[in-house]
Order: structure tokens, then C-alpha cells, then sequence
């Protein structure tokens, strides 16, 4: 009896001897790149900028757009759904586009990081607030202290490498890359997710407005997934979701989805350290989830009573590409 005693001690020392290893070398654990494109949302390809019907002074036909707010703290975004219930998947890229403003007074900036202070990516399901999934700060020009978010600028697929505000005005086009999220969300339920920079203030006193690219779905001539004509808006970070037509509350001359696109990769062993453990008595696997931590993650605490206690969104102060400058004065 004691010495089988000893044996089942022997036996469990020898687990937990396991577990320990396993996660103290957790960092040299490489995953396969088996990420993939699985939402698609791109920019529109078609009816670009104002003359998209030949007709300058006429917007009416144009797929493109941009929507920004009057307050630095709001944050705009949308939705998304991936994969068929009872899957798990874990997103690695979310991009977004976004353009610099323009100011025909105080000229228009050279680059992001002269407009923004920082830029950040929320996300959370779509019943549930917001959660800050990837962050950082602008060190120079388009450069972030985080390796994880890349920007870049780009061209629509006519070769313009600018949108162009009703105002005529033409701003260069960025793509934004928040890569290596490990967000793990959970196959056929609905997300969302959000995108804001706090903006610098400018030499007239005013500050600029994080602009999120948008398109019509039935005007893109592309792949629009999951585009019903409705955006995501929230107060703050903290602050429950408005789900907002902005033709409906009359801001657009049609509805808009913000443009997005994920890549991800279904939740499989390569996610997981496994190890068998057997002796003549039992053979056991034993499997442990790898959680691998992005850079600069900063959730907040989230007050319940405060939120409860959130104002609803000011319509006024949420805007289209229809206003010719995104910056604004406080």
C-alpha cells in the first residue's frame, strides 16, 4: 500500500514537473503561418471620388467616403462575422484606410503622426463593450512605437493615390495593418470593432478628427462582406455602442460600411502545447491553450456604473468626407 501510495505521489510530481516546463518555454514555441484571408471588405474599386459619373459637382453616384466626429474621444467603427458555430478562430491581421486631412489655411500635414498624438484598435462581440486590442504612439512621420501596427500609403485600383473630398481637395490614401492581435473570437457570432487616434491640436486651435474609410456596398464593384448600410459608434472607450445609418439620421446622401478586412486562422494543436505523458498504468495527453501577448495592450477597467450612466452619441457632431476638412475646433 505504500509503496503504491508512493508511486501515485511519484506520478503526480512528474505532471506538474511537465506543466512548469511547458510553460516556462512557452516562448520557444513556434506556430505555423496557416492565416488566411476570411473577411473582405476592401476599398470599393469602382464609382471613385467625385467623377464618378463624369460629373464633378455630383456626388451622388460616388462608392467612397469618409467619417470622422467632431469629438477627439469618439470612436467609429463596424462589424464582422467569421467562421460557422462551434469553430474558434484566432484573428492575426484586421486593415482599415484611412487619408490625411486638409486645411486650406494651415496646409495639409505631411503625415499621420503629424496630425496624431496615438492610434488604436478596439474590438470586442458585438453584444459586449469595447476592448483596446492593439495600440501606440506616434514616435515620427508615419512610425509608431509599436512594430505591430504598419501604415502605409496606397493607390485605389484606378491608380489614385488620394480621396478626394467634396471640396475638391486631395488627400493622400493610407492603409493600416494592426497585425499579430492573437484575438481569439469565436466562429459565426458577430464582432465589432473600432479605430481612433487622438488628434494634435493644429495652429488655429482646432484638432484633428481620426477619418475612417467607408463605401457604399452597392456602388463598390467589389467584395463587400457583411455590409448592411449601418456603422458602429461609441462615446468613448468605455461607453455602450449606436448603431447609426447615416443616411437615415441625414449626415450621407446614402449609407456606408467602413471598409475592413481580417485575416485569421481556425483554432487548431498548433494553438495548443501537447504533450503525452504514459507509464505502464495510463497513457494521458495533455494540452495547454498558447496565449501570445501583442505589444502594448492596454484594456481598461471598465466602470458598470458609468457606463449605465453614458449619454447617447450626439448625431451632430459625426460627419462624411461632405465636410472638405476633418479638423475641427473645440
Amino acid at each position: 500500500m505504500e509503496i503504491h501510495f508512493l508511486k501515485l505521489i511519484k506520478r503526480g510530481l512528474l505532471i506538474a514537473a511537465f506543466i512548469i516546463f511547458f510553460n516556462l518555454n512557452e516562448q520557444n514555441i513556434v506556430l505555423a503561418d496557416s492565416s488566411s484571408l476570411v473577411f473582405d471588405r476592401g476599398l470599393p474599386t469602382a464609382n471613385l471620388n467625385l467623377n464618378a459619373d463624369g460629373d464633378p459637382t455630383n456626388d451622388i453616384n460616388r462608392s467612397n467616403d469618409s467619417l470622422f466626429s467632431r469629438v477627439s474621444d469618439n470612436i467609429i467603427g463596424d462589424d464582422f462575422t467569421i467562421g460557422s458555430p462551434g469553430e474558434t478562430w484566432i484573428i492575426d491581421k484586421i486593415q482599415v484606410w484611412s487619408h490625411l486631412g486638409g486645411d486650406p489655411i494651415v496646409g495639409t500635414p505631411n503625415s499621420l503622426g503629424d496630425e496624431f498624438i496615438n492610434l488604436k484598435l478596439y474590438g470586442g462581440k458585438a453584444s459586449d463593450l469595447l476592448t483596446e486590442r492593439l495600440g501606440g504612439n506616434f514616435t515620427s512621420g508615419d512610425v509608431l512605437d509599436n512594430p505591430n501596427i504598419i501604415l502605409k500609403r496606397v493607390k485605389y485600383n484606378n491608380g489614385q493615390d488620394f480621396y478626394q473630398t467634396y471640396g475638391s481637395m486631395w488627400l493622400p490614401l493610407y492603409e493600416i495593418d494592426f497585425q499579430n492581435l492573437n484575438w481569439q473570437v469565436e466562429g459565426g457570432v458577430k464582432y465589432h470593432f473600432g479605430v481612433n487616434g487622438i488628434g494634435r491640436i493644429g495652429e488655429d486651435g482646432g484638432h484633428w478628427s481620426w477619418v475612417s474609410h467607408a463605401s457604399n456596398k452597392d456602388l463598390s464593384g467589389f467584395r463587400q462582406d457583411g455590409a448592411d448600410d449601418f456603422i458602429r459608434v461609441w462615446a468613448d472607450a468605455t461607453a455602450p455602442v449606436e448603431i447609426i445609418n447615416t443616411y437615415t439620421i441625414g449626415i450621407s446622401e446614402k449609407p456606408f460600411d467602413i471598409n475592413v478586412r481580417i485575416w485569421a486562422h481556425k483554432f487548431q494543436k498548433a494553438d495548443q502545447r501537447c504533450r503525452t505523458i504514459s507509464n505502464r498504468l495510463f497513457s494521458k495527453e495533455f494540452c495547454f491553450p498558447i496565449i501570445k501577448k501583442p505589444v502594448i495592450i492596454r484594456p481598461k477597467e471598465l466602470d458598470s456604473e458609468k457606463i449605465t450612466n453614458m449619454g447617447a452619441i450626439k448625431n451632430t457632431n459625426l460627419h462624411t468626407g461632405s465636410l472638405y476638412i476633418n479638423k475641427v475646433s473645440d
